[in-house]
């Protein structure tokens, strides 16, 4: 990995790219360090109480091998109103994150090879430790990412159905069998690639 080659560790603070972008957060530097593919980034590290440089060479995707640390959090507990309303908030927010992601990938704004996880990347999300709130909260996650993304109009899913059935609505009458099978098989088709793809990116990211 890049960050280990250019001898970073465990515990190091990145607190500014290049000498001239100050990060405060781990959004901000993921955000940042994006701008520089394929090249050589400074990154200024805090190790205790040194300030270090260290010169990383990024790939095309801009990934170096390092991740935020977890901090301990403490649980707080809410009433069952509370709870709805703070899940809601949450629910929504996640929700709001991904549409912005999508809309980025389909206007070339970002990758679709750095935007996606299939069952590898999932399972990385989880981690290797068993924590009962982490896992209902990313199962909860998913669960909304996936109802978000059945709805879409596509061929195959119920987003297509739905896309479908106001056509009918709007026109009177029936779309003919032949145009059904038609869309349903170009709709599958898609899915399956996407599946493929996202499955083999995975794998891409591993030997990375």
């Amino acid at each position: 990995m890049p960050a280990v080659k250019a001898g970073i560790l465990k515990g190091d603070r990145i607190i500014t790219i290049n000498d001239s972008i100050c990060i405060n957060s781990w959004g901000s530097f993921s955000e940042n360090i994006r701008r520089f593919p394929n090249q050589d980034v400074i990154l200024t590290v805090l190790r205790n109480n040194d300030t270090l440089k260290k010169t990383v060479l990024l790939d095309s995707t801009s990934l170096i091998g390092i991740t935020m640390t977890t901090y301990p959090y403490t649980l707080k507990s809410y009433s069952f109103g509370q709870a709805l309303s703070y899940g809601w908030k949450d629910a929504m927010t996640m929700l709001s994150l991904n549409i912005k992601g999508l809309k980025k990938v389909v206007s070339g704004e970002e990758k679709a090879k750095d935007s996606v996880s299939g069952p590898i990347g999932i399972a990385q999300i989880y981690g290797g430790e068993w924590i009962w709130a982490k896992f209902w909260y990313i199962t909860g996650l998913l669960s909304l990412i996936l109802a978000f993304m059945n709805i879409l109009p596509i061929p195959g899913l119920d987003g297509g159905f739905v896309l479908f059935t106001l056509i009918e609505m709007i026109i009177g009458r029936k779309l003919p069998d032949k145009f059904m099978e038609y869309a349903l098989t170009v709709g599958w088709v898609l899915l399956m690639l996407l599946m493929v793809f996202v499955f083999g990116n995975d794998i891409f990211k591993l030997f990375q």
